[in-house]
């Protein structure tokens, strides 16, 4: 509509993205016609919004850019974002690979308990050994 501020429907994009909905356009287009026709309506497209809303594009769905994720995998892949970027919200990680959020999700019950795992991982490598 004509009064939703770009920072609204960026929020929106990303708030979907979170909550690990499909952010394939012909989805969105059926599951949630406002959004779509706002960001067509602000953006031109459906991809140039997902860009805006900083959403990674390459890392939403299983495929050859995302092998399947082992435990292990998955569990260190987000070890090395909590080391590099420090530690994510579950949208924010969401928008930067939703394939990742998801996998975590369904290997540990929950992106508390990834978090938790993660961390405690993350802490023993970094810190020296008692001796």
């Amino acid at each position: 509509s004509q009064n939703v501020t770009p920072d609204q429907l960026i929020k929106r994009i990303r708030r979907r993205c979170g909550n690990l909905h499909s952010m394939r356009a012909m989805f969105v287009r059926k599951a949630d016609y406002p959004l779509y026709r706002d960001a067509l309506a602000m953006y031109g497209t459906w991809q140039n919004a997902l860009v805006q809303a900083d959403v990674n594009r390459d890392r939403l769905y299983f495929g050859t850019k995302n092998p399947k994720l082992t435990h292990v995998t998955a569990l260190e892949l987000l070890s090395k974002r909590i080391s590099e970027n420090g530690v994510p919200t579950l949208v924010g990680l969401a928008c930067e690979n939703q394939y990742l959020t998801r996998c975590l999700i369904a290997r540990f019950g929950s992106f508390q308990t990834a978090l938790n795992l993660a961390s405690a991982a993350t802490k023993t490598d970094v810190q020296p050994a008692s001796s």
